[in-house]
């Protein structure tokens, strides 16, 4: 009898041993799932400037196209691209030589890849009565001498006269065939700026919320049970489903339920500590200050006055964009010269 009652107990807590593996191994289903990349290539490689394939024209040394895109991915750098575009393009001089409309968008060429494309147009006797704007995005410079090329939808190259486009670009010292942005530096900060509000928006659309691992350490827990429970927590899911649950173990213990958090990045600090700082990165690679692009101020003291901050910003980064452009007047005759109104200067 003896025997037979220690078998008994041997069994019992096997099963029990069984049941707890059977626990561990239903546990597993419940995994995070795998991060989502959001661009799925790194325009920032920077590489030595190369030509194509047919060795017709360089490659760009970052991709264009993924400077495009930046314009719209974060809404602090979109903004200053935009806010230094109309600044520069409010102090031009209305002329002839060039529509405000052309000029605004070699303007914003020029901020967002570094490089500004315009064709000129002559009459017959060779004099020059009109620049056009040539979108940045499809130029490409060629390895023939002074000339330039336009990269079509279909793939066929249209090629520009020698001398018919002048390049404005910002000086880049690793090579002198493109220019680069000046903001190139705060990529990451607007990358990582998106990346919290992208996940911040999934977090609330997906409405279960798991930053936790929900852990039973009672055996008493039935085969039933648990499967219900793990299709309450899979069904928790979607929008507005900030749902509770009620869970109730016979004879149970106050230890039988842990709840184990694993981090919780929607929370409100973290979340404001990474748009922060973000945006201290975004703002002072565009050096813009604060109080011109509408920022609430966190201490009592605030921002210097916005005419102040203002005439500031015309002095230094105005005049001095506005100089890079006044480079294709020494093309131009007196009389046909670009113009800007830098405070009580103009400056040709």
């Amino acid at each position: 009898m003896g025997k037979k009652r220690q078998n008994k107990k041997r069994n019992k807590k096997a099963a029990q041993i069984n049941m707890t593996a059977e626990n561990i191994e239903q546990t597993v289903d419940l995994s995070f799932g795998d991060p989502v990349q959001v661009h799925k290539s790194n325009f920032t490689d920077y590489l030595n400037v190369v030509t194509d394939v047919n060795g017709k024209y360089y490659l760009p040394p970052v991709d264009l196209r993924g400077l495009s895109k930046m314009n719209r991915a974060n809404g602090h750098h979109g903004s200053c691209i935009y806010f230094r575009r109309n600044m520069l393009s409010n102090s031009l001089v209305r002329t002839n030589i060039i529509s405000y409309k052309d000029f605004k968008a070699a303007n914003l060429d020029f901020l967002t890849f570094g490089n500004a494309y315009l064709q000129e147009l002559r009459l017959r006797n060779g004099e020059v009565y009109k620049y056009k704007h040539v979108p940045a995005l499809n130029v490409r410079r060629m390895t023939k001498p002074n000339q330039y090329c336009f990269l079509q939808s279909d793939g066929k190259i249209t090629e520009f006269m020698p001398g018919e486009i002048i390049h404005i670009y910002e000086y880049d010292a690793a090579q002198n065939v493109y220019g680069i942005p000046d903001w190139l530096g705060s990529m990451q900060s607007a990358l990582l700026a998106e990346d919290a509000t992208l996940f911040r928006r999934k977090y609330f659309n997906n409405g279960a919320h798991l930053g936790y691992i929900f852990y039973s350490t009672d055996a008493k827990l039935s085969k039933s049970a648990q499967k219900k429970l793990q299709e309450n927590i899979k069904q928790g899911k979607g929008v507005g489903n900030f749902s509770s649950m009620f869970l109730h173990i016979a004879n149970g213990n106050p230890d039988s339920i842990k709840i184990i958090p694993v981090g919780d990045i929607s929370q409100k600090d973290e979340f404001e500590k990474i748009k922060n700082i973000t945006e201290t990165d975004i703002l002072i690679a565009h050096r813009i200050q604060p109080v011109l692009m509408g920022v609430i101020p966190e201490n009592v003291g605030g921002f210097s006055k916005p005419t102040e901050a203002k005439e500031n910003y015309i002095d230094i980064e105005v005049r001095a964009m506005a100089q890079t452009f006044c480079e294709i007047n020494e093309r131009l005759p007196k009389n046909k010269r670009l113009q800007f109104k830098i405070l009580d200067d103009v400056i040709s």
